[in-house]
């Protein structure tokens, strides 16, 4: 099933996880199509990034062949390079460390990085801060 059927990304930091590797199964999934056709890959990631995939949506063709343009002039092994390190860098810790006032703001409607997953977990871990 490709990211355009799902409707959506669930997330590079969702809760699912490979029993093989201890890896985000959505990790795993964007490098191996990343490595089976980086193309491909990028005109279906366009749909969520820009929530053309919404009813209603209204995103020119102009612009999605733009952010595939775009995502093309990296390099396989940088994009590949960027999942890992995304599906892999955690810094909610870290938070725990904030003794300012933080505002965290972010769309309700994130396809690519939910804000259950960012935001709102991010807040939870400081005192400190405020989702907007």
């Amino acid at each position: 099933m490709t990211l355009r059927e799902r409707g959506a990304i669930t997330g590079i930091g969702e809760t699912a996880y490979s029993r093989n590797s201890g890896e985000s199964v959505v990790a795993l999934q964007m490098r191996a199509s990343l490595a089976t056709d980086r193309a491909q890959f990028y005109r279906e990631l366009a749909f969520p990034f820009y929530g053309a995939n919404r009813p209603g949506a209204k995103v020119s063709q102009g612009i999605l062949d733009q952010f595939f343009l775009w995502s093309m002039q990296s390099g396989l092994k940088s994009s590949y390079d960027t999942v890992t390190a995304l599906s892999k860098t955690e810094f909610h810790n870290d938070l725990k460390k904030f003794d300012v006032p933080t505002l965290l703001i972010h769309g309700e409607d994130d396809q690519i990085v939910p804000i259950n997953i960012s935001s709102r977990r991010s807040a939870n871990r400081s005192r400190f801060s405020r989702v907007w």
